[in-house]
């Protein structure tokens, strides 16, 4: 191929810019690839490598956390082998003991749920009272008001000091200053040219001497 390229084209830069991209090509797999050709496994991880790269803290923890299942069975065994010990025969003064100890709790709880019976209806009482101190009170307040009501004289309303508006001595004083100005005003305005009674005075213009005045007499003389 490179030969024959080196003949057409005379070059060997030509022949190798041409079939370079065709041999790429031609080494490329026409395979598809699968997922495992993206990943790549180094090494396969093993649990005493990990146990070694951990801290104490770390591996404590992880002890706890095994250990909390024996522990949760231990305490119910124990609680069993008490059970079987409770069963078993006791002494007189002992079993006297806790004869009295179970009395009195009896005793202690009858006490608590009497004073659970006695609150609520302690409660109950004192609503009672308070609705009838209420009502005496409202009892109360109600005839004092009609007391009040029926001692009151209802007064006699007069109209006309109703409908009468409050005089004010200034106001008025200064109305009859503005008529009185008003007043003058009128007087001056009346008295004076630009008034309604007024008429403009006509001035008489001189007559001019007349040129021919000479001539017309003499003639008059003479006839």
């Amino acid at each position: 191929m490179p030969s024959f390229a080196k003949g057409c084209t005379g070059t060997k830069i030509k022949t190798e810019e041409i079939l370079e991209p065709v041999l790429r090509r031609m080494e490329d797999r026409n395979v598809q690839k699968s997922i495992t050709d993206f990943f790549k496994y180094d090494r396969r991880v093993e649990p005493e490598e990990t146990e070694k790269k951990m801290s104490k803290r770390v591996k404590n923890a992880i002890q706890r956390i095994g250990s909390n299942g024996k522990e949760e069975e231990e305490p119910k065994i124990e609680g069993k082998k008490q059970r079987k010990k409770a069963g078993e025969k006791v002494d007189g003064p002992k079993r006297k003991k806790k004869i009295e100890e179970k009395s009195e709790g009896s005793s202690s709880k009858d006490d608590g749920s009497k004073s659970k019976k006695k609150k609520p209806d302690e409660e109950i009482e004192i609503l009672k009272q308070t609705q009838v101190r209420y009502k005496k009170r409202v009892e109360e307040i109600e005839t004092e008001i009609r007391n009040e009501v029926e001692g009151q004289t209802v007064k006699k309303v007069n109209l006309q000091r109703l409908h009468k508006r409050e005089v004010i001595s200034q106001k008025q004083k200064e109305k009859s200053e503005m008529l009185k100005n008003k007043l003058k005003a009128i007087e001056t305005f009346r008295k004076s040219k630009l008034g309604p009674g007024s008429v403009k005075t006509k001035q008489k213009d001189a007559r001019a001497p007349q040129k021919d005045a000479g001539y017309l007499s003499e003639s008059n003389s003479s006839d």
